[in-house]
């Protein structure tokens, strides 16, 4: 039995996930680069009814989003979960201090499915730091739409008045 039963990234279809971050109201999406999301990253950077800020860290991510939301507007950020691992100071700091609402997603890289070792070590570290932080995290189901994940994730988010991560597994094509 598969102990992360999520969607890989192939599974989901890029655009599908767009279209439905987009109608959740979702209009600033700051990014970086990784191999899994480079799709997603594409068609978001792509598309003239959105703001795409990409960024070199997940730090700069966080107050992205943060200001995005902060104004009103809602934002995700689209990061590896090596990055969620560096920006947990500016989560704890600025996002839970002020209490953000926002939506991370996060390519869950070493996952089963993921062929590099060099990425092993890196899920449950995610998970543990995610949930000590108290930011709900759950793996983006492959039938996200019929269950409507995205918006329902960010009504948590807003609810919570935090932001709340949602976990790809599997390579972007």
């Amino acid at each position: 039995m598969d102990p992360f039963p999520g969607a890989t990234v192939e599974e989901i279809k890029a655009q599908e996930l767009l279209d439905e971050m987009k109608a959740t109201g979702i209009k600033v999406y700051a990014t970086v680069p990784d191999n899994w999301l480079a799709r997603l990253i594409d068609l978001i950077a792509a598309d003239r009814e959105v703001v795409h800020v990409p960024v070199a860290r997940e730090e700069e991510a966080v107050g992205v989003c943060a200001g995005a939301a902060l104004a009103g507007v809602r934002a995700a950020m689209v990061v590896q979960n090596a990055g969620v691992l560096n920006c947990g100071g500016s989560l704890a700091t600025f996002a839970l201090a002020y209490q953000v609402p926002f939506l991370m997603v996060v390519s869950h890289r070493g996952a089963l499915g993921d062929r590099f070792f060099y990425h092993a070590n890196k899920p449950r570290p995610t998970e543990d730091l995610l949930r000590s932080l108290t930011i709900p995290c759950d793996p983006l189901p492959s039938d996200f739409r019929v269950q409507r994940t995205i918006p329902s994730a960010y009504t948590m988010a807003e609810v919570m008045q935090r932001p709340v991560a949602l976990l790809l597994t599997g390579g972007a094509r």
